[in-house]
């Protein structure tokens, strides 16, 4: 079934004013409407928390009357699927021209987001979410939004998720849901927990649309398209005895990112044996590399490696400034081992770069056995210091890692 916007011009006092004409949806397939009847959400960001968990956040203005919640739209595409799709990131996709009328091509960038099992992009879980009986060609938007089959029915039971009260979209699950259309409104921001777990390594594109009127209605356009790609996560807990020349091993690179593709990341926590320590030194720090001979804990980041600071974030990875600030790494451009300064803005690890409670840092790490790696073969890796103490004769770190499954990946 389809449908068109039709337009009516009407002179009154000189001026022409545009009348716009929608003919009505059904929740099988929803009709388009321009953003007079419903808002569309914006500013979508993407919350990475390891090992294929991520949380979709997004800015709201809605309430509507029939406003219903919210439809997400996911796959796992590359950037060259992007373009082929006429696909830019951090734009919205758009249902309705400048004119009102239906942009048909749109239906053909949303399939390929689709739950179905027939579409080579879906995300995981299509066998518990594909409508048997449903022909991808159809393009109808009730199979092409992330949803859970009804139970009753084994029809999609969309919207996807419904706001609820603390600005969480709650998923509506397998069941319909009977909140009255009214009682619901989303204004501010908001968070979406993906229930599915992504793989690691491989880039995953989301925007969301609004929905109104028992699902019948659907946004203009949606939010902008934002892409990530997962990757592992561990926590690392050291508690030293701080010694002239204390080092650590930072747990990065090669070894941890084998031991997180094969059996999971390890949760870590390792102790450095108390030594002797003058009664007088309090000029106490935890740095990265050792770049002076004071009484202080260093974590040794290894050789190829560089470090960048991007400054205190209260709450860490989730913390909304960090989601809202960063959306990737810089690329380090132009290795040099013997430089102070990279490119990109990157440090070699020694030049004063003190390890900070509540900071986050990015590594940029090559293997250690390449003498002269290329730019292209540094992986990315991001560091949240929950604890960087040292009170007495001992220092305690605790920090979360996200470590990129694959090199030349610099995206958060």
């Amino acid at each position: 079934m389809k449908y068109k916007v039709t337009q009516t011009f009407h002179k009154v006092a000189g001026f022409s004013l545009l009348a716009l004409a929608i003919a009505c949806g059904d929740a099988a397939d929803p009709e388009a409407v321009t953003r007079d009847d419903l808002k569309s959400p914006s500013a979508l960001k993407i919350v990475d928390k390891g090992n294929g968990s991520i949380d979709l956040r997004w800015s709201t203005a809605n309430f509507e009357d029939d406003f219903e919640g919210y439809n997400v739209y996911g796959a796992v595409v590359t950037d060259a699927d992007l373009t082929e799709f006429g696909i830019t990131k951090g734009e919205p996709i758009q249902l309705l021209d400048a004119n009102g009328d239906a942009v048909e091509a749109a239906r053909t960038i949303l399939a390929n987001f689709s739950y179905q099992a027939t579409n080579q992009y879906a995300l995981p879980g299509t066998a518990d979410n594909a409508e048997a009986e449903y022909n991808l060609e159809d393009k109808k938007f009730s199979a092409l939004p992330y949803h859970k089959l009804r139970t009753a029915t084994k029809e999609a039971n969309l919207p996807t998720c419904i706001p609820i009260d603390g600005g969480i979209c709650d998923p509506t699950g397998t069941v319909k849901q009977e909140t009255e259309a009214s009682a619901i409104t989303s204004i501010g921001n908001i968070s979406y927990s993906l229930p599915e777990t992504l793989a690691i390594g491989s880039q995953v594109c989301f925007f969301v649309f609004a929905v109104q009127d028992e699902g019948e209605e659907i946004s203009q356009s949606s939010t902008d398209v934002a892409c990530i790609v997962p990757k592992y996560a561990t926590a690392v807990t050291t508690s030293a005895g701080i010694t002239s020349g204390n080092q650590i091993a930072l747990p990065l690179f090669a070894t941890l990112r084998s031991a997180c593709a094969t059996d999971g990341c390890p949760e870590i926590a390792t102790t450095v044996s108390a030594a002797a320590i003058s009664a007088t030194t309090t000029d106490r720090t935890v740095q990265f590399e050792k770049f002076n001979n004071n009484d202080n804990l260093t974590f040794a980041t290894g050789q190829n490696a560089v470090i960048l600071s991007f400054g205190y974030f209260e709450n860490g990875f989730a913390d909304d400034n960090f989601v809202n600030l960063v959306q990737s790494a810089p690329n380090l451009s132009g290795f040099d081992a013997t430089a102070i300064s990279q490119g990109g803005g990157y440090s070699q690890p020694g030049q004063s770069i003190v390890v900070e409670k509540n900071h986050i840092y990015v590594i940029a790490n090559a293997a250690a056995d390449s003498a002269t790696p290329a730019d292209a073969d540094f992986y990315y890796d991001w560091i949240y210091v929950s604890e960087a103490a040292c009170p007495d004769t001992s220092c305690n770190v605790s920090y979360q890692l996200l470590l990129s499954a694959n090199p030349n990946t610099p995206g958060r």
